[in-house]
């Protein structure tokens, strides 16, 4: 490999971690720190160093291998005699061929919801190495580099390095160092001998862009909804701080959004010391009873009067008007479902229905705006928390959670409204839980749109 290249320091760690036979490699990085770089650096030692064997990168899409990799590609490889070829023996195989003949199959790795997890766009050839980039956008986690890992375990020392930048549910640390594989968090400040300006290029960054780029921090996509969650320590995030536990003596409430056999909830408490709610725990089952769904809220939470210890306390809660219809066979309410005794198989709590009461709070940009001033409030700071255990479990966990919705859940353009993708269920139920239980003391007007916004609206926080 030339000696005349000049890499920075998480480049030379990465080249550093191949030499010495590292098996799986996770590297979450900001924007700018050169991970695209040191994919295309990595592939040449690679190509040097096991010539008999062919690798892999995985992209989500095709167009985002050609627009990501390609571009790099042609200033870094092609000087060094790499060549990209996008047909292999006549058929379409697009792949990059390295001047002693290894080859790097490009690859795209995109599984709709709807087909079986056997559906492998990864199959084909066997490999001895490959590299997945921009993690955060594959949907099934882990999934991708569990397929890729079943591809290059046909080598003689298997090799798999992930890529990404900060998300809020990072699979691929986990999934790297469960197998004692490395893994490195990444800063932009990496390349500050490298890029001219380098202070006038930290002071022209947003603070968004400062704490994503410097400091590997998280962030909301574009267009979030709920772009002001900070998934850092309280009092600059919205996770409890350290030392933060339960009480008994807290104040509990159930937040459940009604779907067809798909329920949603949230058990929050209210911290006085904190002045602000803690989401302790969440359920998304699928394909479930009210009367499964009741056993399992039984499990982690009891009213009141039912408590034990281990369980959280609920005091009072609140679900959407879609559980007021009543079954065919039961000619029963969810809510009047839950509102049984356990022994009936219910839950023992009567929830209340806001939309019931307060014509205003039906309004979704009401009730959005009033959530967005939950979790970040210039004067009055993040008044809605959640547990590490439970954002740990959130972000970790499959299929609909509280953290794969505030990633996904984002405003329809040109629209104050959110769009619905499925995942938007536990945000939801909070919405309802701040519409009945942490609404202004004076409700703010029916929400009329940006131009006509009243001007005398305040927030009068309690």
């Amino acid at each position: 490999m030339p000696t005349d290249r000049t890499i920075n320091d998480f480049q030379a760690w990465l080249l550093g971690q191949i030499a010495t036979g590292a098996r799986r490699i996770a590297v979450v990085g900001g924007w700018g720190c050169g991970k695209t770089h040191g994919i295309a650096l990595a592939m040449e030692a690679l190509s040097r160093s096991r010539p008999d064997e062919d690798g892999m990168l995985v992209y989500p899409r095709a167009a985002q291998a050609a627009r990501a990799f390609g571009s790099l590609a042609e200033s870094v490889l092609v000087p060094l005699g790499w060549v990209y070829c996008a047909t292999y023996q006549g058929m379409q195989a697009p792949h990059w061929r390295a001047p002693n003949g290894v080859k790097v199959w490009v690859n795209s790795y995109h599984r709709p919801g709807t087909r079986d997890v056997g559906a492998n766009s990864l199959e084909g050839g066997n490999v001895g190495w490959g590299f997945i980039d921009e993690a955060p956008a594959y949907v099934v986690g882990d999934e991708v580099a569990q397929m890729a890992w079943g591809r290059v375990r046909a080598g003689a020392r298997p090799f798999l390095c992930v890529v990404g930048r900060p998300s809020m549910f990072e699979w691929w640390p986990k999934w790297a160092t469960e197998d004692g594989g490395a893994y490195i968090r990444v800063s932009s400040a990496v390349n500050s001998l490298f890029i001219p300006g380098w202070p006038q290029f930290v002071a022209g960054m947003t603070k968004q862009q400062q704490e994503e780029r410097l400091h590997c921090m998280p962030q909301s996509p574009e267009g979030a909804v709920y772009s002001q969650w900070r998934p850092t320590r309280y009092p600059d995030g919205n996770i409890a701080p350290p030392g933060w536990k339960y009480e008994p003596a807290m104040r509990g409430y159930l937040a459940v959004d009604w779907g067809r056999r798909h329920p949603s909830a949230l058990v929050i408490v209210e911290d006085p010391a904190l002045d602000a709610d803690v989401i302790v725990a969440e359920l998304n089952p699928e394909n479930v009873s009210i009367h499964e769904f009741a056993g399992m809220l039984w499990r982690i939470a009891r009213p009141r009067r039912d408590w034990t210890a281990g369980a959280y306390a609920i005091d009072a809660g609140v679900g959407d008007k879609a559980g007021q219809a009543r079954h065919e066979q039961t000619v029963r309410s969810n809510f009047e479902a839950l509102a049984r005794s356990h022994a009936d198989g219910g839950f023992g709590l009567m929830l209340t229905c806001t939309y019931q009461r307060f014509a205003e709070r039906v309004n979704i940009a009401n009730g959005v705006r009033q959530v967005r001033e939950r979790i970040h409030h210039d004067h009055h700071g993040r008044r809605l928390l959640m547990t590490p255990e439970a954002w740990a479990a959130s972000a970790s966990g499959d299929g609909v959670s509280f953290a794969r919705a505030l990633q996904s859940y984002v405003y329809r353009p040109g629209t104050d409204t959110p769009a619905k993708n499925g995942q938007e269920h536990p945000l939801d139920a909070l919405r309802y839980f701040v519409a009945e239980f942490r609404w202004y003391d004076e409700p703010p007007p029916v929400y009329m749109g940006p131009a006509r916004r009243s001007s005398r609206y305040t927030a009068g926080l309690r």
